[in-house]
């Protein structure tokens, strides 16, 4: 009985160690390699985005910088963009890239702004190639930028790191999503691995650590 009780205490521990880990503590090197990303690119963000907005703007994608896999399978993604390439996002919509944008996001970003094109193989491999690159994901960072403070025109009236886990919040979940839903969204913790891993954040948490301990020593 006393063996069965320490043996539930030890379990409970360890899960409690694991939840109590800091987003720096979980992804280890990954994190590092996420911030050095950020640092070799800062001057990109500024450049499209603005001194005053791109501590933000990183903020929001930075989760999904930390997830980034680059030794993930290639032949899959060469066989997923041929056939987006090919037949379009119904036959292939994936995150690809350092921001892990889908085609569907991009669409839906073009279709808002005036931006849309025909929908050709032609077009779709041009979408597919700036996706691929930072300058261009940087540049679609900067629509999402713009269609969500035109939808939320009162968002600057929140403190920053409120703004930051809205926003980022809405770009992991959807932003054609309601408000209510998106706020919702920011509380769930369901990152990287699900909800039903034994390590989790909330996308919005590891967004708003890293704008506030972050973000300081990059912009300072």
């Amino acid at each position: 009985m006393i063996a069965c009780a320490k043996k539930i205490f030890f379990l409970l521990f360890i899960s409690c160690s694991s939840l109590a880990q800091t987003p720096q503590q979980y992804f280890g090197e990954k994190y590092k390699t996420a911030l050095s990303f950020v640092k070799t690119y800062k001057n990109l963000f500024v450049k499209y985005l603005g001194k005053e907005n791109s501590p933000k703007a990183i903020a929001i994608i930075f989760p999904e910088i930390l997830r980034y896999n680059t030794l993930s399978n290639e032949a899959e993604l060469q066989l997923l963009k041929s056939l987006y390439i090919r037949f379009g996002k119904k036959y292939a919509d994936f995150s690809i890239g350092y921001f892990q944008m889908k085609p569907s996001f991009i669409e839906t970003l073009e279709n808002i702004l005036g931006k849309s094109v025909m929908d050709t193989p032609e077009n779709r491999e041009k979408r597919l190639l700036k996706m691929m690159d930072v300058e261009g994901q940087i540049l679609y960072l900067k629509d999402y930028w713009k269609i969500m403070h035109s939808k939320y025109p009162d968002i600057h009236k929140e403190n920053n790191a409120s703004q930051v886990r809205f926003l980022a919040s809405a770009y992991n979940y959807g932003f054609l999503a309601s408000e209510t839903k998106i706020l919702n969204w920011s509380k769930e913790k369901a990152f990287p691995s699900g909800k039903n891993s034994s390590v989790r954040f909330s996308y919005a948490d590891i967004a708003e650590d890293f704008y506030l301990k972050e973000i300081p020593k990059i912009f300072r």
